[in-house]
């Protein structure tokens, strides 16, 4: 494998708060990679610890690294040297003190170890470069990277970023890449920037002096080496030296050998928050690892999940292409990688796609001609229980993975044994509960609020649910646009009660001094003070309490929906991080695998009555945060019921009887958020209530149907 296998994911300019310069470019390059030449300013540890991104599997590939480091020396310093202080042994006094171990960088033993490694076994070799006289505050300050591959391709850049975590991801910093293979000009440039720093490193550039490494650092960096006489590069210490949450867990690791076990054919039922896609990249690793030929096909239900996908493989040094949106954005690239699969110039190929591109006709092809080594793994696999997708699944190909925290699908036995017949038997379980008390997914408070149905709302919901009633009894009225229009307009009712939002500001008023809070809307309006559902690419209700947690109550708020693009995002969930945004007021989008792990305080205004989206909604607000350290989160969920509890005493049976199928919605959600919640008691007080005064037990539940937001 070469550069040229990845050109496609290698952009002519990166800016490092627009893209991610480590996962998109340095990572993938860098595992390709036989040689790497790489000159920067500033020597610190944390320069040293920053270089180990991607070089795991550099080392395995037997590269070798050539590095050239500025000391940091003031006008005072090269005064000192003039009146003769020898410079070798300056430079060396002056990097000792500026060589601080104690910094806070997370792996830093299995870091130093890599680097220990590569020192001890003639793999990295380092220089440092001073100016010969100082011109005011000058220093050797070049930022320049080079790396060739086995066939002599030649990748250089250049830019503003030195090699550290702050230029990567804080500073706003620009890098400019040429290959050598693109076009003449910059084939030039790359042969211009190796014959440079050659010359630099061979102590040959005029106005430069280039010396040893000082020995006194280099044992400091030794001291780190492997107690163990050789240094195994598995796959888990490259996930712990590339900073990934310390690699694999237990649990994934084993889940990883079962699905071997089932022949790479099953299901990991996961819950939110404990790494899905994580240990799905390590399987895709141990495929490779076993079977050497393999074409990987990740399907993901929105184009931001490919994204993430993306990321996430890049990190694993896992090449990919994504394919989705407009075929001429990577159809070229796409037919290059495929025939180079076929002719067997290359073993492996990963594509990222869409649910809605895996049908198309091209991508099908590819799937189809390959079953006997492709790799099909769907992510939120319960969607491929839908009729449409599920005529995908009618072609087997040999490996298979699906991804889901609630693989079953609601009031549809049909699709979920499809999904079961195709991915086969469930490799793990590992459920919510669990994930909190291995301590995987954060301890939560749960606080059910419960507000009432006003007198017009509370007509609206009983006539519609009439008109629900009547469609309910006709044969296949599931598929009815009438019938799904109806439930739509009553679960929005249900979301923008009038009520909810006045109780919101009744509890939140006490959150203004609070930081990393979450408000989750309907995709609801309001219009005339009246709830309307006939649009909802008009989300007033979002639009309100974000105006009003403003400008009312003092709460830096804004939107967080799907109406943002990636990067727009990116920079709220920055700001949000930064607590230059105290509350995030989403809609569905963190249902769809958005992750913000610094939430801590949710109030949940809408909330779907299918177990699935629920129990998502949960698991994004009980993840461990590295940022905030959050010991607990709490979720403050609005329990919408037809009548106050008090009144609902004295209503004859017969009577609350057409509103029982919300009530029991409702109970059946409370009951799964408290059985685990560390004040379960406080909430057993409201179950039982609504139990005893809705005599909710008088009948047999069977519902009118799901719901829809």
């Amino acid at each position: 494998m070469n550069f040229k296998d990845i050109t496609s994911n290698i952009k002519l300019e990166y800016r490092t708060l627009a893209t991610n310069v480590v996962n998109e470019f340095y990572i993938p390059a860098l595992s390709v990679a036989k040689t790497y030449y790489r000159a920067v300013g500033y020597f610190s540890s944390t320069i040293l610890l920053s270089l180990t991104y991607g070089l795991a599997n550099f080392v395995k590939n037997g590269g070798k690294m050539k590095l050239l480091i500025s000391p940091q020396l003031s006008k005072e310093d090269y005064e000192a040297i003039e009146n003769g202080y020898e410079l070798k042994k300056y430079v060396e006094n002056k990097m000792v003190n500026n060589f601080n171990e104690i910094v806070n960088f997370e792996n830093i033993n299995d870091r130093f170890a890599l680097l220990s490694y590569m020192i001890e076994h003639d793999i990295l070799d380092i220089k440092v470069v001073a100016l010969e006289r100082l011109n005011d505050r000058a220093m050797y300050h070049e930022k320049t990277g080079i790396m060739i591959d086995s066939d002599n391709n030649i990748i250089s850049f250049s830019g503003s970023a030195n090699e550290t975590n702050n230029a990567y991801y804080n500073n706003y910093e620009n890098i400019d890449v040429y290959c050598s293979w693109k076009s003449e000009d910059s084939n030039e440039r790359c042969r211009i920037k190796l014959e440079r720093f050659n010359s630099i490193w061979d102590g040959n550039e005029i106005g430069l002096i280039t010396l040893d490494f000082p020995k006194v650092i280099k044992d400091k960096i030794l001291k780190y080496r492997p107690t163990t006489n050789t240094f195994d590069l598995d796959a888990n210490f490259i996930n712990k030296a590339k900073n990934d949450n310390n690699g694999l867990r237990e649990y994934q690791i084993n889940a990883i050998n079962k699905w071997e076990e089932y022949g790479y054919i099953g299901i990991f039922d996961m819950a939110t928050g404990t790494g899905k896609t994580f240990t799905s990249c390590g399987a895709i690793l141990r495929l490779k690892e076993k079977k050497g030929r393999v074409l990987v096909i990740v399907c993901c239900p929105y184009t931001h999940l490919v994204n993430q996908w993306y990321e996430q493989v890049i990190k694993f040094e896992i090449p990919a292409i994504k394919c989705f949106g407009a075929k001429q954005k990577y159809l070229k690239e796409l037919d290059r990688l495929v025939s180079k699969f076929k002719r067997k110039v290359i073993n492996f190929m990963c594509l990222i796609t869409t649910n809605a591109t895996f049908q198309a006709e091209h991508i099908q092809k590819i799937y189809i001609d390959n079953l006997d080594n492709c790799l099909l793994v769907a992510d939120e696999a319960h969607n491929f229980g839908a009729f449409n997708l599920s005529k995908t699944l009618e072609n087997k190909c040999r490996y298979r993975l699906a991804l889901s925290a609630t693989i079953e699908r609601k009031n549809d036995d049909i699709g979920t044994q499809t999904i079961y017949d195709f991915f086969g038997k469930k490799c793990i379980e590992y459920s919510l509960e669990k994930a909190i008390a291995e301590g995987f997914l954060s301890n939560y408070y749960y606080y059910p609020i419960v507000v009432t149905l006003n007198s017009e709302e509370l007509e609206q919901y009983l006539e519609l649910t009439r008109k629900i009633s009547k469609w309910a009894v006709i044969p296949n009225h599931e598929n009815n646009e009438t019938y799904k229009m109806y439930l739509i307009k009553r679960s929005r009712l249900i979301a923008g009660a009038k009520n909810k939002i006045t109780k919101l500001y009744e509890i939140i008023q006490n959150f203004k001094d609070k930081n990393n809070l979450l408000v989750y809307c309907g995709a609801i309006k309001y219009d005339s003070e009246k709830i309307t559902s006939n649009a909802p690419e008009e989300i007033r209700q979002i639009n309100k309490i974000v105006n009003d947690l403003n400008n009312i109550y003092s709460i830096k708020a804004t939107e967080f929906t799907s109406n943002e693009n990636n990067e727009e995002r990116q920079n709220i969930i920055n700001a949000y991080k930064n607590s230059e945004i105290q509350a995030l007021v989403a809609i569905k989008c963190l249902d769809e695998g958005v992750d913000i792990p610094s939430i801590e305080t949710a109030f949940i205004l809408a909330s779907s009555t299918n177990p699935k989206e629920y129990i998502q909604r949960r698991g994004r607000v009980l993840r461990l945060s590295t940022e905030t350290k959050k010991k607990y989160a709490y979720i403050y969920d609005f329990v919408t019921l037809p009548f106050s509890l008090e009144k609902a005493k004295d209503i004859p049976f017969v009577c609350k009887k057409p509103t029982l199928g919300l009530v029991k919605r409702e109970f059946d959600r409370i009951n799964e958020f408290s059985k685990v919640a560390m004040n379960t008691a406080d909430s057993n007080k409201i179950i039982d209530t609504i139990e005893d005064v809705f005599e909710i037990n008088k009948i047999k539940f069977e519902g009118d149907s799901e719901e829809y937001e």
